[in-house]
């Protein structure tokens, strides 16, 4: 957020660590701070050697292409997750 302009300074006076399995996240109401927020804390995970990447995709024939190349190439992981921003597509990028 830092890169993009929305945040200037950070203190963080309160961190909650879960040992359990995330279920709910609670997004800012501005679209473009939630996407700047899901993709900062989505990108980047690895998963048997690969890199997992969750994308947030707003435009159907978008996502539609996007389901299609990823089936195709064996990358899909799971079906794209409604959200109030869009779809989250989750797929493997890169070896």
């Amino acid at each position: 957020m830092v890169e993009t302009g929305l945040l200037t300074k950070l203190q963080v006076a309160e961190a909650i660590v879960a040992f359990e399995k995330q279920t709910e996240v609670l997004l800012p109401a501005s679209r473009d701070q939630a996407w700047s927020v899901i993709g900062k804390f989505t990108q980047g995970a690895k998963a048997d050697g690969r890199r997992l990447t969750r994308r947030l995709v707003t435009d159907q024939g978008e996502l539609d292409f996007l389901v299609r190349d990823c089936r195709q190439s064996g990358t899909l992981v799971g079906a794209p997750e409604q959200s109030p921003a869009g779809w989250i597509l989750t797929y493997y990028d890169g070896s």
